[in-house]
């Protein structure tokens, strides 16, 4: 369990983790996060996260100033309800008919219709 203050690295590797959860491949590289496969399947062109490391650590403070954990759960918090937001932004991927990049929206991870060079 990270320190109160996650680095930016535990926090790319929960999101990963959650993922998983989903059946969704995500992996990190200097460019960032990106989904590459859902469902047991490779996609032909990867869903990118649209986040910078200081969003993310945002995104982080914002989820841990809920009560709904106390104090020294707020790394469960985080867990529990970025992986569900996350969900959440997968149904969104579903619903649009056209390619997406994932952002931090008002209610977390979001899917945000993107034109593809």
């Amino acid at each position: 369990m990270p320190s109160s203050h996650p680095t930016t690295a535990e926090l790319t590797q929960s999101v990963i983790a959650a993922g998983r959860e989903w059946q969704v491949e995500i992996s990190s590289s200097d460019q960032g996060l990106q989904i590459t496969g859902r469902g047991g399947e490779r996609l032909d062109v990867p869903i990118e996260f649209a986040v910078t490391d200081d969003e993310l650590r945002a995104y982080y403070v914002e989820v841990s100033k809920s009560s709904l954990y106390p104090e020294d759960q707020k790394w469960q918090q985080w867990q529990s309800l970025m992986s569900t937001h996350l969900l959440e932004a997968l149904h969104e991927l579903d619903r649009h008919d056209a390619h997406c990049v994932i952002t931090v929206g008002e209610t977390g991870f979001t899917a945000v219709p993107q034109q593809l060079n």
